[in-house]
């Protein structure tokens, strides 16, 4: 594997081949660049932002049955909120939701 080489001033780690930016020694881009990969990490979020598409998504909720974590959806036919459990029941409403990730490369591309 060759490392490409950095012009002067160039902080970048994967070197200015890949991609633009600023070289001029500013935190700027660097500023931009930490922002934009932190809008990418899922958050957790009030249930009444929730999507009701039908998409899949993490809910968590609990309290009398204890916290939990589960995918689930809005089923428009029931009206409510559809969550994916084996064995068992007695979960509270979920109180938030968090978008999956994004699926591997690996697993969208036909392999």
């Amino acid at each position: 594997m060759t490392i490409p080489q950095r012009p002067e001033g160039c902080f970048c780690p994967f070197g200015c081949d890949i991609h633009d930016h600023p070289t001029d020694n500013s935190i700027g881009w660097l500023i931009s660049e930490y922002e934009r990969l932190k809008a990418q990490i899922p958050q957790w979020r009030e249930m009444a932002s929730a999507p009701k598409d039908g998409r899949d998504i993490l809910l968590m909720g609990g309290k009398n049955s204890g916290r939990w974590i589960r995918t689930g959806y809005w089923a428009r036919r029931t009206g409510g909120w559809c969550v994916d459990v084996v064995g068992g029941s007695g979960f509270d409403a979920p109180t938030y939701w968090c978008p999956l990730p994004a699926l591997p490369k690996e697993a969208t591309d036909g392999r």
